[in-house]
Parts: C-alpha cells; structure tokens; sequence
C-alpha cells in the first residue's frame, strides 16, 4: 500500500523550474495571505506570482482557497492553447465537501478553443469526474 501522504511531501514533491518540468506550480501551503501566489516553478512563460481577489478566502487550517458557486476565481496568465503549448498536464488537490450543485469545471483555459483542456468534476456530459477532449468523451 502508498504511504499516506504528509503536507510537507505536498509540498516538495515536484520541484519545478526545470527543463520539461512544471511551468507553473501553485501549491497552498507556499501563499503567505499576501494577496499574491508566488508561482514555485517559474517556467518560462508563466507569471512569477498570480493575484489573489480579496472575495477568495484563504482557509489557514487547510492551506487551501475556498470557493462559491458564482463567486470569483483564480485567473492565471498563462498561455496553455495548442497553438503555446503542443502538450500539458495539470493537476490539482482538490476537498469538495458536498456534491456541486453545477457542472464544477476546476481548471480550463481561456479562450476555449472548443472543449479544450480542462478538469471537471460534475459534468454528467463527460461523464461527472473527468476531462475535457476536443470530441465526445465519457469518462464512464
């Protein structure tokens, strides 16, 4: 069996900032209520901190941000479309207390170029948890 995962090990496991590694890497446990998320991974391209609205919550206890059905988002200045980026994978930690009561899209990018990478968690169209494709996906 894996060996349960401790904040610290979150916390360093990735490294980042290396050729092929991550472009970006915003982990909770390294904003410091600021206001500005210092990006840990510095790759090339990407913003060296993301702004933080001040309506985003941050939950100490956690180390993680809070949010609300219709409440604001994190926006991240990072070019990921096909035309920046031939290939990326994004991943998240993420604790939902509840069933969403929408379709939960945790990560796209913007512009969309028509169902284009993103992560979504409720979304009966692809299936509830999953990702989006470019084609009809079921993640069955």
């Amino acid at each position: 069996p894996a060996a349960p995962v401790h904040e610290d090990d979150a916390c360093t496991a990735l490294g980042g900032g290396r050729r092929g590694g991550p472009v970006l890497d915003l982990r909770g446990c390294d904003y410091d209520l600021s206001g500005s998320w210092r990006n840990a991974a510095g790759g090339e391209g990407a913003p060296e901190a993301v702004a933080i609205p001040v309506s985003v919550e941050f939950d100490e206890a956690e180390k993680a941000f809070v949010f609300f059905e219709g409440g604001d988002v994190l926006r991240v200045p990072l070019a990921t479309n096909p035309q920046h980026m031939r290939a990326v994978s994004y991943a998240a930690w993420v604790k939902v207390p509840r069933k969403p009561q929408n379709l939960a899209w945790l990560m796209s990018q913007h512009p969309d170029y028509g169902w284009s990478r993103a992560l979504a968690l409720n979304d009966y169209r692809l299936g509830n948890v999953s990702i989006s494709t470019s084609r009809y996906w079921d993640s069955g």
